[in-house]
This record gives C-alpha cells, sequence and structure tokens, in this order.
C-alpha cells in the first residue's frame, strides 16, 4: 500500500474575499455549494492572479433561512457572523464577506464518516 502523509500547505492566511458564488449541482450525486475566492494578502500563490478556494456545501435540509445545527455550513455560518454580525438569510451571510480581508485559519467542521477523517476548511477567524 502507498503511503499516505499530510499537505504540507498553509494553516493560515490573510485574505481579502474577492468573490462568493453559488453553485448548484452539477448532477443529482452532487449538493448545493457556496465557493469563496481568497486573495491572500501575506502570502505569495505559485500564479499571479490567482486565488485560495472553498467551497461550503449546502446540505438538503437547509432553507434560505435555516440550517442544521452543528453542521459544517453552521459551524462556518457561526464563524462568520461573529466576525460581520448576524444576517437573516444565508446567502447575505456569505455575501457580507465580499470585499473584507480575514485571518483564515484551517479547522476541522464536519465529523469523521465512514472511517474517514473530518475534512477541515479556512475558516474567517479575525476581520482585518
Amino acid at each position: 500500500m502507498v503511503e499516505r502523509s499530510d499537505s504540507q500547505g498553509w494553516e493560515d492566511f490573510e485574505g481579502l474575499v474577492q468573490d462568493v458564488i453559488f453553485e448548484p449541482p452539477k448532477d443529482e450525486n452532487f449538493q448545493p455549494q457556496w465557493h469563496i475566492f481568497m486573495k491572500p494578502q501575506n502570502r505569495k500563490l505559485k500564479e499571479e492572479g490567482s486565488f485560495m478556494h472553498e467551497w461550503i456545501r449546502i446540505p438538503s435540509t437547509a432553507t434560505e433561512s435555516s440550517v442544521p445545527r452543528q453542521s459544517v455550513l453552521d459551524r462556518f455560518l457561526e464563524a462568520v457572523e461573529d466576525l460581520v454580525g448576524s444576517k437573516s438569510t444565508v446567502k447575505e451571510v456569505f455575501e457580507s464577506m465580499k470585499g473584507k480581508t480575514f485571518l483564515f485559519k484551517k479547522k476541522v467542521l464536519g465529523r469523521a464518516f465512514e472511517g474517514k477523517p473530518a475534512a477541515d476548511y479556512f475558516v474567517p477567524v479575525k476581520l482585518l
């Protein structure tokens, strides 16, 4: 069996949120998601003009103004609202990130599933 090691990527970075877009599912095997485009301010990417990306999936039980408690989406929204204030809809929370610079840190938001570890996400932890 091939040995696997952890990624040697960034654990945190300061990033300007350039855009946040809703992406509908590609087909019935995918969930809709929010796609966040972040321009690092304190680190260089290999390609000029490129972005860091994060995708937050939307559970099937979520609505415009309600999300399942303790889901990845719920935990991400909580982190954003702690920094920019409460909003009425999921869309408003994500759109409130645009044009703002945050300190993003890798955090585990979900739970382990079928023997696989929970995924980590770049989560805003401080408004700069």
